[in-house]
C-alpha cells in the first residue's frame, strides 16, 4: 500500500490523502479506518474526520464506492488492476493521540487517517510526505529518497506517529544497546544537557526492568 499525503493549502485544515493499491484482482475491494489506536484502548471514531472519499482507476475514470458502515467502505473495481483511493482528513485536534496541521508543524498518527486493505494488512506501505523543500521530518520509520517513509506493514506504519515542520531539535542518546532519539518541533531551545541526563535514567530503569527493549531505535 502506497500513502501520499499533501501538507495543506494555506489556512486549510484538511490533509488531501491518496492511496494506491496495485495488483488488485478481486472484483471489489473492503477498506477500513481502525476504531482503535496503540495505547488508548477505547473505541474511537477516526473516520468522522473524512470529509470526502473518491475512487479511480489509473485512467481517472471514476469507481464506484460505497460506505458499509462508520469506517468500512466497499469499492466496485470493474476489472481495474490498480485502484486509487482519494480523501481527505480533518487535522485539528492539537493533542498527541490525534493529527494536527498548521502552517509550522504537521503532526500524523498513521492509525487516525490511513485507511487499509484488509487482505492487504501484513503487506509492506509506502508513506509519503509532499511538504515545503524546507521542511524536515522526525519518524521511527526508516527514511527513503524524496521524504518517502518505509513500514515492514501496516502495523508498523500505525504505531509510528510522526510529524513534519522547517524548524525541529533532534539529539540522541544510548542506554543498553539502543539509540533513543528526541525531537522537539518549533522555535524553542532544548536543554539537553538536563534533558539527556534524565530520559537516559528512565530508559536505563526501563530497559533493566524489562530484561530488554523491543527494537533498537527509538524515537521521542
Amino acid at each position: 500500500m502506497h500513502y501520499v499525503i499533501s501538507a495543506p493549502r494555506p489556512n486549510s485544515r484538511y490533509l488531501e490523502i491518496e492511496l494506491t493499491l496495485e495488483q488488485v484482482n478481486d472484483d471489489h475491494l473492503e477498506l477500513y479506518l481502525p476504531s482503535w489506536r496503540p495505547g488508548r484502548y477505547e473505541t474511537a471514531n477516526f473516520a468522522k474526520n473524512i470529509q470526502r472519499i473518491h475512487a479511480f482507476d489509473t485512467s481517472g475514470s471514476s469507481l464506484l464506492i460505497t460506505k458499509l458502515s462508520k469506517d468500512k467502505w466497499k469499492v466496485d473495481c470493474n476489472d481495474a488492476e490498480t485502484v486509487i483511493i482519494k480523501y481527505n482528513y480533518y487535522a485539528a485536534q492539537p493533542d498527541a493521540g490525534a493529527c494536527w496541521i498548521d502552517s509550522e508543524l504537521i503532526y500524523i498518527n498513521p492509525v487516525h487517517c490511513c485507511i487499509y486493505a484488509a487482505d492487504r494488512i501484513h503487506q509492506p506501505c509506502k508513506l509519503q510526505l509532499n511538504i515545503p523543500d524546507n521542511w524536515e521530518i522526525a519518524s521511527g520509520l526508516l527514511k527513503k529518497k524524496g521524504n518517502v517513509l518505509q513500514a515492514t506493514d501496516y502495523h508498523q506504519l500505525v504505531d509510528s506517529p510522526l510529524f513534519a515542520s522547517p524548524v525541529l531539535h533532534h539529539n540522541i542518546y544510548t542506554a543498553g544497546d539502543v539509540n533513543f532519539h528526541i525531537w522537539f518541533a518549533g522555535n524553542c531551545r532544548p536543554e539537553w544537557e538536563k534533558i539527556i541526563p534524565h530520559f537516559k535514567s528512565f530508559s536505563e530503569v526501563q530497559i533493566k526492568m524489562m530484561e530488554g527493549f523491543p527494537v533498537r531505535e527509538y524515537h521521542f
